[in-house]
């Protein structure tokens, strides 16, 4: 067996392990690398890359850019600024839009714009690799990073390029693209593993400020309100910093350290506080001066917490998946509800009009899809499915979703009844805007791996 093959049974024994739960978020990603880095060093020895030469496609990008670049701000820079609560979309216009994970700094997973009814592949764009969470998405057009350090705006009905950025031009794997992008009045930002922190015009990817952090997590969230920039930094085993800048600055509001390990994956902001995750805690924060609201002692784990009126959502256990389902008021970490409906790995909540949205894994012949009650925590309806669902985006009437690691499904909300699916290879979050769904491709298409996909109706 050569060596190309070994890596695809590699990453195929990886992805079982991971859907089955077997393995956690963090060795996910952490393998994963090792193995992006495998097929990489086997391209350049095989002469797969080639990095120099004359590259007729290059020309394109400029053509690209002299063209779109005028025209689009033209058309975006008297947009609406429109009454939209900032606080619940880091947007100032555009409900359809998708500016950060989970579409919102409350994860709730909530659009407010149509899912498509059927799907099929609008466009594909070639890079490198997912270093980043998701994608992010405003003014019909679509942002991430990617695994060699580039950041890149694309035209979200095209998928042409408008521009890109890279910090040094440098290809260096510690400027991989970390943290899915954050949108907010039309500037972009993001970090990378290096310990960059940067603000682009989200119009023509001019550079508005810099901040060095030194280091990052593996992954991590971002999140922007009130003129505010939160991220983890230095996230190695215990030494991990919640940092707040300046938005239009970059420079340093607070810091907060924690004696205990932040998780990368959770920041959440509702209200006037931030949500942390750090081991076997919840803790709460005042988003303004970051000093301690409460605390409070769950779980091992934590997946991703979700605020939505006073209250935050989430599933915590041990990292042997045993847990259960949780309500807690915001205001000062006392449960409301806790539910164990036989809970075992649970994926991401999403939220929409008082009703939650989750699956649980008990065993491969154990998988539900259940609607509850976000008041009581009392189910609703409960479908049995043949894969699990993770990051999940509502509209009240449709959930679109990721199903397993290669598949993209849509559900009614009212019953759990499937309406479609689509045998894509969908590896992260999702992004949404103007009904169609984003997203990175599989590690290896086509002997390459890096697309993104753009589905929208057939």
């Amino acid at each position: 067996m050569g060596k190309k093959e070994e890596l695809r049974e590699k990453i195929q024994r990886l992805k079982g392990e991971y859907t089955s739960g077997s393995i956690t978020k963090e060795e996910y990603a952490k393998r994963v690398l090792e193995i992006k880095r495998d097929i990489e060093l086997l391209k350049r020895e095989n002469n797969e890359r080639p990095q120099k030469g004359f590259n007729k496609r290059l020309l394109v990008i400029p053509l690209l850019i002299v063209l779109i670049v005028p025209v689009s701000y033209f058309l975006l820079k008297e947009a609406p600024t429109g009454n939209t609560n900032k606080d619940i979309y880091t947007l100032k216009n555009e409900e359809e839009s998708w500016p950060t994970l989970q579409g919102d700094p409350q994860r709730t997973g909530a659009v407010h714009g149509e899912i498509p009814d059927n799907v099929e592949v609008k466009w594909k764009f070639d890079a490198v690799g997912s270093g980043g969470l998701s994608i992010a998405c405003a003014y019909r057009r679509v942002y991430f990073g990617d695994y060699f350090g580039y950041f890149y705006c694309l035209d979200g009905d095209t998928g042409e390029l408008i521009w890109k950025f890279h910090p040094d031009e440098s290809i260096d794997f510690s400027t991989t693209i970390n943290s899915t992008p954050t949108i907010y009045d039309k500037k972009v930002y993001f970090h990378n593993r290096k310990g960059g922190v940067y603000c682009l015009s989200a119009m023509d990817g001019s550079k508005i400020w810099e901040y060095d952090v030194q280091r990052t997590p593996l992954w991590s969230m971002t999140a922007v309100v009130d003129e505010k920039f939160y991220m983890i930094c230095d996230g190695w085993a215990g030494n991990e910093r919640l940092i707040c800048l300046d938005a239009n600055t970059g420079e340093l509001i607070w810091d907060y350290r924690d004696e205990t390990e932040l998780h990368p994956w959770i920041i959440t902001v509702g209200d006037n506080k931030i949500f942390l995750n750090p081991k076997n805690y919840i803790t709460c924060l005042d988003k303004n001066s970051g000093e301690l609201v409460w605390k409070k002692k769950f779980g091992e784990f934590t997946n991703t917490i979700v605020y939505s009126e006073d209250k935050i959502y989430f599933w915590s256990g041990s990292f042997e998946g045993r847990g259960g389902w949780y309500c807690v008021n915001a205001d000062n970490g006392e449960i409301v509800w806790e539910k164990d409906y036989g809970s075992a790995w649970d994926r991401e909540f999403s939220i929409f009009n008082g009703k939650l949205y989750t699956t649980t894994y008990i065993s491969e012949e154990e998988i539900y899809f259940y609607s509850l009650d976000a008041e009581t925590g009392e189910i609703l309806w409960k479908k049995e499915l043949d894969h699990c669902l993770s990051a999940p985006i509502v509209n009240g009437n449709k959930i679109v979703s990721l199903m397993g690691r290669d598949i993209l499904a849509c559900f009614s909300t009212e019953n759990g009844e499937e309406l479609w699916r689509y045998k894509g290879a969908p590896l992260d979050f999702l992004g949404y805007m103007d009904k169609k769904i984003y997203y990175w491709g599989n590690y290896l298409v086509d002997d390459r791996y890096g697309y993104v996909y753009c589905i929208g109706e057939r």
